[in-house]
Parts: structure tokens; C-alpha cells; sequence
């Protein structure tokens, strides 16, 4: 060593050469032993770290999908180091693809107890939460191991932690140490419930109201004539809170509490819930969901630093279509037991006012934890886990994690069948495309892995589901043998026995998946079977075993009730309604068990108690009012009934029986008397020249607190002929209404009743009705309110004139005194407001009003016809509102809406991006996938784009709000409805749906509608349209118009015929479509085969040209989205032009417009005509004659009128002629006195058109 310390150059070469064979030796030896994910890695994993093992375990897993070579490097990384959480994850998914559920439960314990600080020791608290309600078995090991891992637990694990052991004592009936859990975890379970204060979920979530001032109010007011909502106390002891007591219709509510910390410290608020919300504690924002907006997590953590002493929790809610559940607790960020307590918060209370100010952020996601795991496991690995954690708190992150890992390992069986779980009840996507995709991946999964036992029987429930029970056979039939044997896989045995119809196998499968594990799915299955073969003392035994199962207490009780041991079954329902005395379910079957044991006084008691906790819920007061009728208190029974009718107004049925009761229908003081009616007609003498006379038309409308309103109709038509006897012979009542009456009045005065009652199509024939008889009937419905967000409410117009003579037209509409009735009348004056008998009454009547014939090409009845339309309350901007909010969550951006912005993102050069180039490519990509006419509002965007089919308009919405354009949903007023204005909201007006864009300080209006139309192109009947712009949260309605039409779209006709010496022609046309006329165009011909649209072609070419032959067909442009249609065609005609002597006539037009045929079909008007759409069309004819012939030129024509204008100019050029027809014909409404001139257009333009096109022969013929 000196030798080359002094002289390096002396012996380097021999050096260098045996270092060179070392590393030689040491690579070969490397490549002898093998990779560690390898199974020729054995002998070098004798070697290796726990860590390098139970990585090189998932490796073998997830990359080469090799479970021999995964498990026993997992097996060997626990041998050496029990407390690794990689290798404790790769057993736990070993042990879960084999079905073993205690296995996995094993692993994820020892992953707490051995890595209580490790990130992944959350996720495996996740996951046994989940496991824990499988069985009592698998709860108690749970509960127990992760008791001993609970005081070296912290922050976000020790949460998760609690919540499992709480889950699975809670499955297991230990309902109160399962309570005395949810108090460590410092779970929030006493509440005041404030509402509701609104209507809009989305609209009003940062629309401040009296909760947020500070003192809680003692109620919010609610709809005209309904009562306040107090603000009640309510107990949530399982710490989920809900509002399953609070009708729908209304939102926005508010939970308060007085939380009191006894150290102070740090904490960790915990916020969970399926509605959006807005959480403050002392009046400071710490937590929000926003679920309209997109799909947040379920919950979340927020780190909080909070002194000792008391705390005013206020959270506002905005449930819309969610069940609404809410869960809030104050953990220790240490670790330690919660010193938090709460209760409800008092009304009138000081406490702070909300104020503004930053979230504070809450703990990192899913995607957070995938990054920071990723420098130990890798990019697979990583994100897997991450996903296990958030698969069900935030399947939209789990959902993208795993395509990131599927990116990495695509073949990866373990990321296919755990991507499967979570598409397969994917709410954003299509149901049917949801199941397809998860069949598709677990196909994959088992073509790159068949052992894989998990993915096996996800596979075979599924094709049980789409009852392929064959299919699901043969998946079982390829389980292991020790596979088959786990209580899970002979559940789905015994549940495709059940689905063959073998009971009794079923039952044997069950019986021994509950012996194995205790399954409570199986017990389940077991007690079903039980039940239907009547074996009672096996349901006995069964139902006592589910006790120890979730939701098993419940099922004891009602098995008690049926089994006869009411004693027995109410003492365990008093325990149900103990653990949860604000459920509605508990305590109505407590209240029945009561009554059935003969004491409906307490039944009722105790359903007044639960009115107080849900003081809106009229199906208690209907409930309790049975009870006390049951007890002899028929008073009490009324008033029941009275504030049940006051709170649910649509409730016909209890209207009736309650107006029954004093001895008449509803609304009797509003009607007349047929007969009186009939007396009156009779003695005037009146005979009419129709084919019938309504003789009593009259509609009595009364409108109730809170919105709804009863509308009663009774109609009494004389039939003077038999068509007039097939008309009014047939009585249809309306959905939801119930006659009330309907009979044949003879004209000798007898009267004779239907023989058959009314049938499920909703009709009644009338027995006997000849000509000369009289048709009566009477209905009654109800129609239920329109919901807070648009308070009031609008009956349907009622007309005073109609296709034939009224001789009596009433109308009366009632409503209680301060409701604010109001009439919108049109077509005539006004009527006035009264008082009368404590309500407001509006009543209009009309006698011997004519007939009013139908005339062709009419507006809508309501432009011309007298009507009213009675209500109270909001108009056209609440109905906007109501709209728009009704629209935020079919229009949120899914995963793979998200997506497809960032590939479009990308195909958009960043300098292009603030301008069009970004909605155009949207514009376009949408066109492309979507296919069809358009589809529901209601489907959502995600949903859509899964299964091309569907509304382009939501999806495009969808689409740009994750671009981040701005773009608003417009409702259009086309050209064909009523322009007047109206009071009250009318939805019909708004017949079209559009998107308004803005950006780069330019507006562009959309319609995807038909697939194909050009970006900012509007159809016809939209352009210069009134159109109500929906706003977003924190905007207004904004009443705009769309563009008017500019005049540029115009059918172009080119047409080139070849006459030949004998009369005959070839002809040579193209009909040149742009714009939306090219989109409908393409649309219509897309649906039509090659011979149907030749038969399309040759029917157009006979209206001008007799006996045509079509030669030849073709569409230019009919895959050219946005771009212009051209049909092209060739024909023959046998005799276009009549030779006469010394010269050729054709006489028939050539397309024309026939204005008359279109709109000239009376001499004179009483409505207006309308020409509902602009019609611009060109003609180019070029006529080529044969040697000899000479064109003789026609008129020259120039018209100009309000109505349009006609254009034609024609040139001779040797033997050709060359005409140039140009007409426009405006849209408009035609009003009765200018009916004559536009007639004279019409006529002139059809003249015109008219005139034979005449040629000089040279020689006779």
C-alpha cells in the first residue's frame, strides 16, 4: 500500500485489472441470483432488507401480477421486520385476493400497531372501518387490536382509528362503548337545527341570513300562511346529524352548538357530510363544501389551534338532492381522548357574527399523500395506496390516482380490479357504461391474473346482476379451493342459487358462510329464506344472531312484532329510539308497537314529541292523528289532520275526507249548479249553428298556505251531433285528479250514471249520450307548491273562449287573506280583488261568448284568446333562479370532464388560449363524441360524455367551466311563443336552452343542440330572441337577446336542364344548405339509408317536375361537422316542355315557394298569421336548348313589401337562358287588417313563380 501511495504508476494496471474482474464477478453474480420481484430472485432476497422485500412484494404484484413470487417476499419482509407497513400492505392485499378477510384484518392491525407515525397506518384504519360490519367475528378482532395501537396513535390516525373501533362495536350491539368512543373522537351530538331560510342550495350558499348575525333566531319564517319553523333541539348520540324529518322543497338550514373544550390546544376539526356547507366557529370560516360545484371529498381534516372554554359552531347547509347528513367532532391532534362536550346552542344567545376571512387549509388529500409516498414505493405502489384510503371518502381523487398508476403498469391486474370497484357504482357516470367499464376491467384483471379471487367474484356478482347466471357459474366454478371456502364466495353461491330459484341450496350456502366467518350478508340471506318458507323457529335463531350485525337491533324489533312478542319487541325499540331519538323510522315503530298493544294515547304522545324535533313533517301529524282517533279523541284527531292538510297542501285525499266530514267536497261554494246552469240556457232559447254548446264552463281554483293550490272543474256540454258525441263522450281527467262526477243528462231530463268506473288510461265513457244529450262532469286535483325558491304560486290560465259558443264562462280563484292573490289577464280588463268571508276572490264571468274557429297558421291560443291566470307571489326571476340552480350539479366537471379540458388545453397553442381558439376546440371535440338529438338536463355531464349520447349543451357547459371560460346556461323565448308580457313564471315561454359565452370581451351564444350547427350560430327562431340568462352563485338574472338573424344563411339552388328536341331534359341541380339549415340538413339525412333518401329526393323533384327520374344522389359535406351540405342529383324528365306548333312550353314551376298553398287557405282572418321563421331562398336556372330553339324572355319582377321581397332577373345568351330568382320571406305576425296585402304578395310571388317558361322552334313539330 505505501509502494502505491508513493509511486501510483508502479502496479495500476494490475490493480485496475482485479478491481475490473471484481465488478465483473459481483454483476454476474447479481444476474445469478436475479431481481428481487423475479422468482430466480430467491436466493438474493436471503439477503435483502424488510423494506427491499415487501417493495419487491408489490412489484411482483402490481407490475408482473405474480402472487406466488409477491407472497413470499411479503412473508419473508415480515419475517425480518414485523412493523414494516409496505410489507403489512402487501400482505393485506395478498390476504384480500383470496378473500381472506380476517387475514387482511390481521395485516392492517399489525400495519397500526407496528407504524402507528407511518401514512399508511390512516389508510389501513380506513380500510377496517370498512371491514368491520362484514361480521361479529371480524368487528371484535378489529375493535381489540386497534385498541391496543390507540395510545401511540396521533392526529388524523388516531381519528380514523376511533371511528373504526366505534364502526365495529357499533355492528357488534356495544351501542354504548361505542358512544363512549365517539366522545374521544370529540364527536359533536347535540345540535339546534335552525330552517329553512332559503331555497336554492347552490344559489343562497353565500347568501348571508339571520343565523349568521350572531344570536341564533327562535325560528325562520317560511311560505305565506305556513307557520315559523321553530329552532329546535335535536340529539344525534351516533354523532350524524341529518335532516331526514325536513320535507323537500326548502333548504338552506343552520346546525348550531356550544362546544366547550375543557384544555385547549391543538385539534383537529373533523367535517364531513353529502351536501354542500359552510362551517364557522366563532364566527370564523374553518371548513366548506361546495358539492353543486364539483365533487369534493366526503370529509375533511382542518388543523385547529383553539383555547380552552366554550365555542359557538355554526354550520350552514344546502342540502339540494342529498339525503343531508352532517358529522362534526374535536379531536386531539395528539392523539389523546377529546375534552370536547356540545350542546344545542340557544336561541337568542350572544355569539359572534360570521365573518369573512381565509379557510384555514385542511389536512392534504389523497393526491398529497400519493407524492409523499411515492419516494418509498414508486409510482405504482404510491398511488394505490393513497387510492385504498380514499376510495370511498373521495372516489373522484381514488378514481384518478389509479389511472395514473394504470399509466405506469397497464396491465397491472390488482389497479384493474381495484379501478373496477371504483367505476362500478360511478354516480358521474351512465349506469350502464359504469357496469360495462368495471366488466371490462376485471376481464383484463383476470386475463392478466385468473388466481385473483377478489376480482373473480366482483366479476361473477355482476354478471349475476345482468342476470348472466351461466356466466357467473362458471366464475365461481374457477375459484381456488380455498378461495371457494371463504364466507364471502359462498355467499354469492348461495345468491345465485337464490336468483335459479333453489332455496334450498341457497340456504346451505348461506348456512355455511355463516358457520366460516359469521358473515352478517349471509345471516341476512338466511333470514330472507327463512321467512319465506314460514321456518319459525329458525327465524328465531337468526334474527338473535343479527343483533350482533349492523342494523341488527332493528331487525330484532321488527321480528319480535312479527313473531307476536310485542312486549318483547317494544323494550327493544325503546332502546333503538335511545340511541337515536330524533330517527323518524325508530319512533314511528315504536309509536306503532304501542298502539298495537292497545295504548294509541301514548303512540300519539310519542309522536308529538318527535313534531317537536321535526315540526314540518306532516306524515307525523297524519300518523298521530290515526292514533288519537284509535284513543276516542276525534277532536284531536281533526286538528292533527288540520295541521298535517296546513303543512302538505297537496294532500287531496285528506282535503276530501276533511271537507266530508261537515258534508261537502272542496270548493263546493265555488261552483254551480249544472242545472240552474242547463234552466238558464233552455230558457234563452239558445240554439247554435255548431256542432256543440258548452253550457257551463267553469273553473274555481283556491290556493293554500305554502303554495299549493286546488283546482275543481266542471263542465257542462250540450252534443247536438255524433261528432259531437265521440268528442265529449269520452271524459279524460287529468293525472292525479279524481272525478268527482260524470254523467249523460237526456234531454227528457233523466240521468244516467257511467256503467264502468274510471280505467287506468284515465278515461270514462259516458253511458247513452245521443245526439241531443247533455255531458257533465267534474274533477278535482291538487297541485303541490313550487318550492321555496319560488314562493307563491300560478294555477293554469283559464280561457273565456274556445272552437265553440260558451253560453256561461266562470272563473273564481280564492285565497286566504294576506296571500297576495293577483289576476293576469289578457285579451281583457282586469278584474278586481274582494274580500269575502275571510279570503281574497277574484271572480270573472263571460256569457254567450261565440265560437272562435281554428284558424291555420295561428300563434299559440294565449296571443289571441281571453284568458286570466290567478296567483301570488314570485315571477320570472325566481323561476330563473330556481332554474339555474337546479342546474349547477348536472353540470359539474367529473374526472373524465376534466380530462377532456386538459386535452384540449394541451391541443391549444398557451398564446391562443384568452381567445376563441379554447371553446371553439371544445365546441368541436363535443360535436365529434356526442352523438343523437340532444337528451334530459337532468343526466349528468360525466354521464353523458361516458355514453356519447345525451345533451350537448350540459356536457359543453361542463366542459368550459373546467376550462375556466365563463359561460352561462340561457333560456330563449323563440319567436313562436308569446311575446306579452306575463306575472307570474311561465317555463313554457322558454322553450330552448343555449350557452352565452364571454371572453376576451366578446359575447358568442351556442347551441349544440343539432350535432353539426357552426360555432355561434343560433337557429332561425332564436336569433333576436329575448333570452334569461342563469346566473352563477353571487350573480343576478340577466334579461338579454341573442344576435338577429343577418341574413346570410340562404338555400342556394342551382339547376342546369338539358332540353333535347322532343320536349324531354336532363336535369343537373344542387340545393346548397349553410349555417343551422346545413346542421338539420345533415341531422335529417344521417337517420336515412341510401334508398330512403332517394325516395326523400324523388318525392321533392315530383312537386315540380312530373314523372322525374333520379338518375344519380350525393350529400357533399355530410361529414364535415360545422361546414355547409350540398345535395347534388341528376334526372331525367320524359316531357319537361310541351311542343305546340312553333313552339315548347314548360309549364310546371320550378320550386316554388307556393305562399298562397303555405298560408292563403281563408279569405280573411279573425287571428293573426303567423310566419313563425325567416325563409331566404335563391333559384340560378340555366336553361340549354336544343339547336334551333330560342327563349323567349319572361317579366322582369321586383317586389318589395313588409312582409319580403321577390326578386327576378333573366338573361338570353344565344341558345340559353339564364334566370336569377331571390325570395325572402320575413318573419312576423300578420295581423287581421294587414292580412289583405300580405295575401297580394303572396299571390304575386306565387304568379310569378307561376309562369310558364315558353321557346321559339325553328321548326314545327
Amino acid at each position: 500500500m505505501t509502494s502505491l501511495l508513493v509511486h501510483p504508476q508502479r502496479g495500476a494496471g494490475r490493480c485496475a485489472g482485479r478491481a475490473l474482474a471484481l465488478l465483473l464477478a459481483l454483476a454476474a453474480c447479481a444476474t445469478a441470483r436475479g431481481p428481487l420481484d423475479r422468482p430466480e430472485g430467491d436466493a438474493a432476497a436471503r439477503g435483502a432488507s424488510a423494506r427491499a422485500l415487501a417493495q419487491a412484494g408489490l412489484d411482483a404484484l402490481l407490475l408482473r401480477n405474480d402472487a406466488a413470487t409477491a407472497a413470499r417476499r411479503i412473508e419473508a419482509a415480515e419475517a425480518r421486520d414485523g412493523a414494516d407497513p409496505w410489507a403489512r400492505l402487501g400482505g393485506a392485499l395478498l390476504a384480500r385476493r383470496q378473500l381472506d378477510d380476517a387475514g387482511e384484518a390481521t395485516e392492517l392491525v399489525a400495519l397500526v400497531e407496528g407504524a402507528p407515525r407511518h401514512p399508511l397506518a390512516t389508510v389501513a384504519a380506513r380500510r377496517l372501518a370498512d371491514l368491520a360490519g362484514r361480521a361479529p367475528a371480524l368487528a371484535r378482532k378489529i375493535e381489540e387490536g386497534l385498541a391496543r395501537a390507540q395510545p401511540r396513535l396521533e392526529g388524523g390516525t388516531a381519528f380514523r382509528a376511533r371511528a373504526a373501533r366505534a364502526a365495529a362495536l357499533a355492528a357488534l350491539g356495544e351501542r354504548g362503548r361505542a358512544a363512549q368512543l365517539r366522545a374521544e373522537a370529540g364527536a359533536v351530538t347535540a345540535v339546534a337545527l335552525a330552517g329553512p331560510f332559503g331555497g336554492l342550495h347552490g344559489l343562497e350558499l353565500d347568501t348571508p341570513f339571520p343565523p349568521e348575525a350572531g344570536p341564533l333566531p327562535a325560528s325562520a319564517p317560511q311560505a305565506a300562511g305556513l307557520p315559523p319553523a321553530p329552532t329546535r333541539a335535536l340529539a344525534f348520540p351516533d354523532g350524524v346529524v341529518t335532516l331526514e324529518g325536513e320535507p323537500p322543497g326548502a333548504d338552506l338550514y343552520y346546525v348550531a352548538a356550544e362546544v366547550t373544550l375543557a384544555r385547549g390546544g391543538d385539534y383537529l376539526l373533523a367535517v364531513g357530510g353529502d351536501l354542500s356547507l359552510r362551517a364557522f366557529l366563532d364566527g370564523a370560516p374553518v371548513a366548506e363544501r361546495r358539492a353543486y360545484a364539483g365533487f369534493p371529498p366526503l370529509a375533511q381534516l382542518v388543523p385547529l389551534r383553539l383555547s380552552a372554554g366554550t365555542h359557538r359552531l355554526l354550520v350552514k347547509l344546502g342540502r339540494g338532492d342529498a339525503p343531508g347528513q352532517l358529522a362534526v367532532s374535536f379531536a386531539r391532534a395528539d392523539g389523546a381522548p377529546s375534552d370536547a362536550t356540545s350542546a344545542a346552542a340557544a336561541p337568542g344567545t350572544a355569539a359572534p357574527a360570521v365573518k369573512a376571512g381565509p379557510l384555514p387549509p385542511p389536512l392534504p388529500g389523497a393526491p398529497a399523500l400519493a407524492l409523499g409516498l411515492e419516494r418509498e414505493a414508486g409510482p405504482v405502489a404510491a398511488p394505490l395506496a393513497a387510492a385504498l384510503g380514499a376510495l370511498d371518502l373521495d372516489r373522484e381523487a381514488a378514481k384518478a390516482l389509479l389511472e395514473g398508476a394504470l399509466r405506469a403498469a397497464p396491465r397491472s391486474a390488482a389497479l384493474l380490479a381495484f379501478r373496477a370497484e371504483a367505476r362500478q357504482d360511478d354516480p358521474t357516470l351512465s349506469e350502464r357504461v359504469a357496469r360495462a367499464r368495471a366488466v371490462a376491467d376485471l376481464d383484463q384483471a383476470l386475463a392478466a391474473d385468473p388466481g385473483d379471487a377478489e376480482a373473480r367474484l366482483a366479476r361473477a356478482e355482476l354478471a349475476r346482476q345482468g342476470d348472466r347466471l351461466d356466466d357467473a357459474a362458471a366464475l365461481l366454478d374457477a375459484l381456488s379451493e380455498a378461495a371457494a371456502a371463504r364466507p364471502r364466495a359462498l355467499l354469492a353461491r348461495a345468491r345465485l342459487a337464490e336468483a335459479r330459484g333453489l332455496a334450498a341450496q341457497a340456504e346451505r350456502f348461506a348456512d355455511e358462510a355463516r358457520r366460516v366467518g359469521g358473515d352478517c350478508a349471509a345471516l341476512e340471506l338466511s333470514q330472507a329464506l327463512a321467512v319465506r318458507r314460514d321456518a319459525l323457529q329458525r327465524q328465531d335463531e337468526l334474527a338473535t344472531a343479527l343483533r350482533a350485525c349492523p342494523a341488527g337491533l332493528e331487525r330484532l324489533v321488527e321480528h319480535r312484532r312479527r313473531r307476536g312478542d310485542l312486549a318483547g319487541a317494544l323494550a327493544l325499540a325503546d332502546e333503538v329510539v335511545r340511541l337515536a331519538p330524533a330517527r323518524i323510522d325508530g319512533r314511528l315503530v315504536r309509536a306503532g308497537l304501542r298502539a298495537s298493544r292497545g295504548d294509541p294515547r301514548a303512540a300519539a304522545a310519542d309522536l308529538e314529541d318527535l313534531a317537536r324535533s321535526w315540526p314540518r313533517a306532516a306524515r307525523l301529524e297524519k300518523r298521530r292523528a290515526e292514533y288519537l282517533e284509535a284513543a276516542g279523541d276525534a277532536a284531536g284527531a281533526r286538528a292533527a289532520r288540520e295541521r298535517a292538510l296546513l303543512l302538505d297542501g297537496s294532500d287531496l285525499q285528506l282535503r276530501r275526507a276533511l271537507a266530508l266530514e261537515g258534508g261537502h267536497e272542496p270548493l263546493d261554494e265555488l261552483d254551480e249548479d249544472g242545472a240552474a246552469a242547463l234552466a238558464a240556457y233552455r230558457a234563452a232559447g239558445g240554439r247554435r249553428a255548431t256542432s256543440s254548446v258548452t253550457v257551463l264552463d267553469l273553473g274555481a281554483v283556491e290556493a293554500h298556505p305554502g303554495g299549493a293550490y286546488t283546482e275543481r272543474i266542471h263542465t257542462l256540454v250540450e252534443a247536438r251531433d255524433e261528432r259531437a258525441v265521440d268528442r265529449v263522450g269520452e271524459v279524460a281527467v287529468p293525472e292525479g285528479a279524481e272525478l268527482l262526477e260524470a254523467r249523460t243528462v237526456k234531454r227528457d231530463g233523466r240521468v244516467l250514471e257511467p256503467e264502468e268506473p274510471l280505467g287506468d288510461k284515465r278515461t270514462l265513457s259516458l253511458t247513452g249520450l245521443e245526439p241531443g244529450d247533455l255531458a257533465e262532469w267534474i274533477w278535482m286535483r291538487t297541485v303541490p307548491p313550487r318550492g321555496a325558491a319560488v314562493p307563491g304560486f300560478s294555477a293554469d290560465p283559464f280561457y273565456f273562449r274556445a272552437d265553440e259558443p260558451l253560453w256561461r264562462s266562470v272563473y273564481t280563484a280564492a285565497a286566504p287573506r294576506g296571500l297576495g292573490l293577483e289576476v293576469d289577464a289578457h285579451h281583457l280588463p282586469p278584474p278586481p280583488v274582494r274580500e269575502e268571508g275571510g279570503r281574497e276572490v277574484v271572480r270573472v264571468v263571460r256569457e254567450d261568448v261565440p265560437a272562435l274557429f281554428p284558424e291555420p297558421g295561428a300563434p299559440a291560443l294565449a296571443e289571441h284568446l281571453p284568458f286570466v291566470q290567478a296567483g301570488a307571489g314570485a315571477g320570472r326571476e325566481a323561476l330563473a333562479r330556481a332554474m339555474a340552480d337546479g342546474l349547477l350539479e348536472p353540470c359539474r366537471p367529473s374526472l373524465e370532464v376534466r380530462q377532456l379540458a386538459a386535452e384540449l388545453a394541451a391541443s391549444v397553442p398557451p398564446a391562443e388560449r384568452g381567445g376563441e381558439a379554447l371553446p371553439r376546440a371544445a365546441y368541436r371535440r363535443v360535436q365529434e363524441l356526442i352523438l343523437g338529438q340532444g337528451g334530459s338536463f337532468s343526466e349528468p355531464a360525466g354521464a353523458i360524455l361516458s355514453r356519447g349520447r345525451g345533451s350537448r349543451t350540459v356536457l359543453l357547459q361542463s366542459l368550459l367551466e373546467a376550462l375556466g371560460v365563463r359561460s352561462r346556461l340561457a333560456l330563449v323565448r323563440d319567436f313562436g311563443r308569446d311575446p306579452a308580457p306575463y306575472r307570474f313564471p311561465r317555463p313554457d315561454l322558454y322553450g330552448y336552452a343555449v350557452l352565452r359565452l364571454e371572453r376576451g370581451g366578446q359575447v358568442t351564444w351556442l347551441d349544440p343542440t343539432t350535432r353539426g350547427t357552426p360555432y355561434g350560430v343560433l337557429p332561425a327562431q332564436l336569433r333576436g330572441a329575448e333570452a334569461l340568462v342563469l346566473p352563477g352563485p353571487g350573480e343576478q338574472v340577466e334579461v338579454a337577446r341573442t344576435p338577429p338573424d343577418d341574413g346570410s344563411e340562404r338555400r342556394r339552388t342551382r339547376l342546369a336542364v338539358t332540353v333535347d328536341a322532343e320536349g324531354g331534359a336532363v336535369l343537373e341541380g344542387s340545393d346548397a344548405y349553410t349555417g343551422f339549415e346545413a346542421a338539420a340538413l345533415r341531422a335529417s339525412v344521417e337517420r336515412l339509408d341510401g334508398q330512403a333518401r332517394r325516395q326523400a329526393m324523388e318525392q321533392m323533384l315530383a312537386r315540380s317536375f312530373r314523372g322525374a327520374a333520379l338518375l344519380d344522389l350525393a350529400v357533399d359535406g355530410e361529414g364535415a361537422l360545422e361546414g355547409p351540405v350540398t345535395l347534388r342529383w341528376r334526372a331525367k324528365v320524359e316531357r319537361w316542355a310541351r311542343l305546340e306548333e312553333g313552339r315548347a312550353v314548360a309549364e310546371q314551376p320550378v320550386f316554388p315557394a307556393r305562399l298562397g298553398a303555405r298560408f292563403l287557405q281563408r279569405a280573411a282572418r279573425e287571428t293573426p298569421l303567423l310566419v313563425a321563421g325567416d325563409d331566404r331562398a335563391s333559384l340560378e336556372l340555366s336553361v340549354t336548348l336544343p339547336a334551333g330553339w330560342q327563349p323567349l324572355p319572361g317579366a322582369q319582377a321586383a317586389l318589395e313589401t313588409p312582409f319580403g321581397s321577390f326578386r327576378r332577373v333573366e338573361q338570353v345568351s344565344g341558345g340559353r337562358l339564364q334566370r336569377t330568382d331571390q325570395l325572402d320571406l320575413l318573419r312576423g305576425r300578420i295581423a287581421p287588417a294587414d292580412y289583405p296585402a300580405f295575401g297580394a304578395f303572396a299571390r304575386a310571388v306565387d304568379a310569378a313563380q307561376g309562369e310558364p317558361l315558353v321557346f321559339r322552334r325553328g321548326t314545327p313539330g
